[in-house]
């Protein structure tokens, strides 16, 4: 089925001895200085990038779990990624590419082994755009993942875009970009499960057979993705359309370089995953990784001034990899955890 409009971007190949020399860089996660748990979130701090590091190590390190992770799901297990987008995530969704590459280089029949169950969701769309926009996001996760990936067919690429990516249509009307996202994840279940149609959308999630992960930073203001303190509470509301804070519409990076009103965000989707990773970096999100994580979530103060990123603490399977610069005040409150 199309998921969305047919996208004409060169595609980007890796070179193939960058494959061959992935193995030993892959298998090399590096080691945390500090690791506990604050407010039922697990924490992992790294030593801070420096310039000779092809990445932080705090991104390295989420990206090898999450690469143990999907080497032990059996064949035919399905997986479901919701992806983040910005600075940040690019190396992650390199590295990931790479590793997809490399799999399909060692085993021919991985791609209908891995894609026949692996689907991926974009997180967020600035509203007003169609997915040819330069601002989209759209373009961003083809030129930095999917035309990443070496398939042994030519095909393959095209089938991946047409079946297993769901891009939001920054063009379309809430309400229909809600429903069809909804039909997306139900179609996924019931090409492995027919009887998959007559579930919720929340059961078809929760799925024995189905992994479901998420892979987000930290915004201004403790946003994640366009989940922001101007728009309150987000975990009862479904796929909705939200105004940007005037912070987010004047800030200016490789991801934002206008000036959009409103985004269409997951919402409540944000807490259906079994796994949710934050991978915060830099230095200058140091107050908002304490305000997401160091402040125990309440009622009083998420009434009194909500922070998006704190509402994750009634996830039960929340990871933080940060770098010490970023997570530098959560170090003493870490509740169990030594330094190596």
């Amino acid at each position: 089925m199309r998921t969305h409009r047919k996208i004409h971007i060169p595609r980007v190949v890796p070179k193939r001895p960058i494959l061959q020399m992935a193995h030993a860089s892959l298998a090399l996660a590096p080691k945390p200085i500090h690791v506990g748990q604050i407010n039922n979130v697990h924490v992992k701090i790294f030593e801070n990038a420096v310039a000779k590091q092809p990445e932080p190590a705090a991104l390295a390190a989420a990206d090898a779990d999450m690469d143990g992770i999907f080497s032990r799901l059996s064949v035919g297990k399905a997986t479901l990624s919701l992806m983040a987008w910005g600075d940040t995530m690019v190396p992650a969704w390199h590295r990931r590419a790479l590793r997809i590459s490399q799999k399909l280089a060692e085993r021919p029949q991985f791609f209908t082994e891995l894609f026949g169950g692996a689907f991926f969701a974009q997180g967020d769309e600035f509203v007003g755009i169609d997915n040819n926009h330069p601002q989209s996001a759209v373009p961003y996760f083809l030129r930095h993942f999917l035309d990443r990936i070496i398939t042994i067919e030519a095909d393959h690429n095209e089938m991946l875009r047409e079946n297993n990516f769901f891009f939001i249509n920054g063009m379309g009307n809430e309400e229909s970009e809600r429903l069809r996202f909804y039909a997306w994840v139900k179609d996924a279940a019931r090409n492995r499960n027919p009887e998959a149609r007559d579930l919720s959308v929340e059961n078809v999630l929760k799925q024995t057979d189905l992994f479901f992960e998420a892979t987000f930073g930290l915004g201004p203001g403790c946003h994640v993705l366009f989940c922001e303190k101007a728009n309150g509470p987000f975990s009862h509301l479904p796929f909705g359309k939200i105004a940007l804070s005037a912070e987010t519409r004047g800030r200016k990076d490789a991801s934002y370089d206008s000036d959009f009103s409103h985004a269409y965000t997951l919402r409540s989707e944000m807490f259906w995953p079994q796994r949710v990773n934050f991978i915060v970096t830099r230095a200058n999100k140091a107050n908002e990784v304490f305000d997401s994580f160091g402040i125990a979530r309440t009622d009083e103060n998420q009434n009194r001034d909500f922070c998006p990123g704190r509402e994750f603490q009634k996830h039960p399977n929340v990871h933080l990899y940060c770098s010490r610069a970023a997570g530098q005040r959560l170090i003493p409150l870490l509740q169990t955890g030594d330094e190596t």
